[in-house]
């Protein structure tokens, strides 16, 4: 037996400053997992942040400030952790926002579909190098009951936008 301990585990979280992402990382941090949370308004990372370390200080919490719809922003925050990690036990791909009236990105993507399916896919093949040097790396995704199939003809709602049509594609 080896007095050496186990690495300490690793969860990114996305939409980690509120709701379901927050109380997530509230609990991986309990049970001693190193956290990094990842949401799009910088305060509301900072606050989550100081609200979780002081909660546990000894807690290893930190965040990455992106808009997970552009995915620039989420090549950045790929980027940004594969610099510093070289496992990930835990993808929790949870950010989440519901547009009602059809809304483009930057980037010229619908941003429901941006960020419900174009981020996270994009994400977890950029985070690939550290989930394939992980043991039993876990990911999951939060998403709606109402699933629609994608009309490849109509990607960015222009014909037919309703939110919930939006969100379950």
């Amino acid at each position: 037996m080896s007095d050496t301990p186990a690495p300490q585990q690793t969860a990114l979280i996305t939409g980690g400053t509120d709701g379901i992402g927050k109380a997530t990382a509230r609990k991986f941090l309990a049970a001693g997992w190193a956290v990094v949370i990842v949401g799009r308004n910088p305060a509301r990372c900072a606050a989550t942040v100081a609200e979780l370390q002081a909660a546990r200080p000894a807690a290893a919490i930190s965040a990455l400030v992106a808009d997970l719809a552009l995915l620039r922003d989420v090549q950045r925050v790929a980027e940004s952790f594969l610099a510093t990690h070289s496992t990930l036990d835990f993808l929790f791909l949870n950010a989440n926002a519901i547009a009602q009236t059809r809304l483009l990105t930057a980037e010229g993507f619908e941003s429901n579909f941006a960020l419900g399916y174009l981020g996270r896919a994009l994400l977890t093949l950029q985070l690939d190098p550290v989930l394939q040097a992980t043991p039993r790396p876990q990911i999951l995704t939060v998403v709606g009951l109402n699933v629609v199939r994608l009309d490849f003809a109509d990607l960015t709602l222009a014909q037919h936008y309703t939110g919930q049509a939006a969100l379950g594609r």
